[in-house]
Protein backbone atom coordinates (compact mmCIF):
# COMPACT_ATOMS: atom_id res chain seq x y z
CA UNK A 1 0.00 0.00 0.00
CA UNK A 2 1.30 3.44 -0.96
CA UNK A 3 1.56 5.96 1.86
CA UNK A 4 -0.74 8.90 1.25
CA UNK A 5 0.58 12.45 1.54
CA UNK A 6 -1.10 14.54 4.23
CA UNK A 7 -2.79 17.81 3.35
CA UNK A 8 -3.47 19.88 6.46
CA UNK A 9 -4.97 23.15 5.21
CA UNK A 10 -6.23 24.96 2.13
CA UNK A 11 -2.87 26.52 1.27
CA UNK A 12 -1.32 23.03 1.17
CA UNK A 13 -4.27 21.88 -0.93
CA UNK A 14 -3.71 24.73 -3.39
CA UNK A 15 -0.05 23.74 -3.72
CA UNK A 16 -0.94 20.08 -4.27
CA UNK A 17 -3.46 21.10 -6.94
CA UNK A 18 -0.70 23.01 -8.72
CA UNK A 19 1.47 19.91 -8.65
CA UNK A 20 -1.35 17.63 -9.82
CA UNK A 21 -2.18 19.94 -12.72
CA UNK A 22 1.50 20.16 -13.61
CA UNK A 23 1.42 16.39 -14.18
CA UNK A 24 -1.42 16.90 -16.69
CA UNK A 25 -0.25 19.74 -18.97
CA UNK A 26 -3.17 19.26 -21.37
CA UNK A 27 -5.64 19.61 -18.49
CA UNK A 28 -7.61 17.26 -16.28
CA UNK A 29 -11.35 16.87 -15.69
CA UNK A 30 -12.84 17.96 -12.37
CA UNK A 31 -13.97 14.46 -11.39
CA UNK A 32 -10.47 13.12 -12.10
CA UNK A 33 -8.95 15.78 -9.84
CA UNK A 34 -11.30 14.68 -7.06
CA UNK A 35 -10.45 11.02 -7.64
CA UNK A 36 -6.71 11.82 -7.63
CA UNK A 37 -6.99 13.72 -4.34
CA UNK A 38 -9.15 11.08 -2.70
CA UNK A 39 -6.83 8.19 -3.55
CA UNK A 40 -3.40 9.77 -3.10
CA UNK A 41 -3.78 12.28 -0.29
CA UNK A 42 -4.83 12.22 3.34
CA UNK A 43 -7.22 15.11 3.92
CA UNK A 44 -8.14 16.53 7.35
CA UNK A 45 -10.82 14.53 9.15
CA UNK A 46 -12.81 17.72 9.65
CA UNK A 47 -13.07 17.96 5.85
CA UNK A 48 -14.83 14.59 5.68
CA UNK A 49 -17.97 15.97 7.28
CA UNK A 50 -21.03 17.19 5.45
CA UNK A 51 -21.43 20.96 5.17
CA UNK A 52 -24.22 23.12 3.93
CA UNK A 53 -23.31 23.96 0.35
CA UNK A 54 -25.97 26.56 -0.36
CA UNK A 55 -28.82 24.38 0.84
CA UNK A 56 -27.37 21.13 -0.46
CA UNK A 57 -25.30 18.93 1.84
CA UNK A 58 -21.88 18.06 0.44
CA UNK A 59 -18.55 16.71 1.63
CA UNK A 60 -16.41 19.59 2.86
CA UNK A 61 -13.20 18.50 1.10
CA UNK A 62 -14.95 18.88 -2.28
CA UNK A 63 -15.96 22.40 -1.30
CA UNK A 64 -12.40 23.15 -0.08
CA UNK A 65 -11.03 21.87 -3.38
CA UNK A 66 -13.28 24.20 -5.38
CA UNK A 67 -12.22 27.15 -3.21
CA UNK A 68 -8.56 26.19 -3.69
CA UNK A 69 -9.10 26.03 -7.45
CA UNK A 70 -10.75 29.46 -7.37
CA UNK A 71 -7.76 30.90 -5.50
CA UNK A 72 -5.38 29.51 -8.13
CA UNK A 73 -7.57 30.99 -10.86
CA UNK A 74 -7.62 34.42 -9.20
CA UNK A 75 -3.82 34.36 -8.90
CA UNK A 76 -3.55 33.70 -12.65
CA UNK A 77 -2.30 30.13 -12.35
CA UNK A 78 -5.19 28.56 -14.30
CA UNK A 79 -6.50 29.19 -17.79
CA UNK A 80 -10.08 29.12 -18.88
CA UNK A 81 -10.86 26.02 -20.84
CA UNK A 82 -12.99 25.68 -23.94
CA UNK A 83 -14.28 22.49 -22.38
CA UNK A 84 -16.36 22.88 -19.23
CA UNK A 85 -15.00 21.02 -16.23
CA UNK A 86 -11.36 20.95 -17.39
CA UNK A 87 -8.64 22.34 -15.12
CA UNK A 88 -5.42 23.48 -16.79
CA UNK A 89 -2.42 25.52 -15.69
CA UNK A 90 -1.54 28.81 -17.37
CA UNK A 91 2.11 29.48 -18.30
CA UNK A 92 2.39 31.34 -14.98
CA UNK A 93 0.94 28.29 -13.19
CA UNK A 94 3.34 25.91 -14.96
CA UNK A 95 6.24 28.07 -13.82
CA UNK A 96 4.96 28.29 -10.24
CA UNK A 97 4.35 24.53 -10.00
CA UNK A 98 8.07 23.94 -10.60
CA UNK A 99 8.99 26.01 -7.55
CA UNK A 100 8.71 24.99 -3.93
CA UNK A 101 5.83 25.25 -1.48
CA UNK A 102 7.51 28.15 0.36
CA UNK A 103 7.76 30.13 -2.87
CA UNK A 104 4.06 29.50 -3.50
CA UNK A 105 3.22 30.78 0.00
CA UNK A 106 5.31 33.92 -0.66
CA UNK A 107 3.49 34.47 -3.97
CA UNK A 108 0.14 34.11 -2.23
CA UNK A 109 1.07 36.56 0.54
CA UNK A 110 2.19 39.13 -2.05
CA UNK A 111 -0.99 38.59 -4.06
CA UNK A 112 -3.18 39.00 -0.98
CA UNK A 113 -1.44 42.16 0.31
CA UNK A 114 -3.72 45.18 0.25
CA UNK A 115 -3.00 47.36 -2.75
CA UNK A 116 -2.59 51.08 -2.26
CA UNK A 117 -4.85 52.89 -4.69
CA UNK A 118 -4.55 56.59 -5.40
CA UNK A 119 -8.07 58.00 -5.63
CA UNK A 120 -6.91 60.81 -7.93
CA UNK A 121 -5.55 58.24 -10.38
CA UNK A 122 -8.85 56.36 -10.31
CA UNK A 123 -10.84 59.51 -10.96
CA UNK A 124 -8.44 60.75 -13.63
CA UNK A 125 -7.28 63.92 -11.84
Amino acid sequence: MVERIQISNREALEWRLLRILFAFPRGIATHDVYKYLETRYELPLSWQNDVDGGGHPEIRWLNETRWARNELREMGFLVGSDERGMWKLSPKGLEQAQKGFEDYCDQKRRYRQPRVVNLDDLLGY
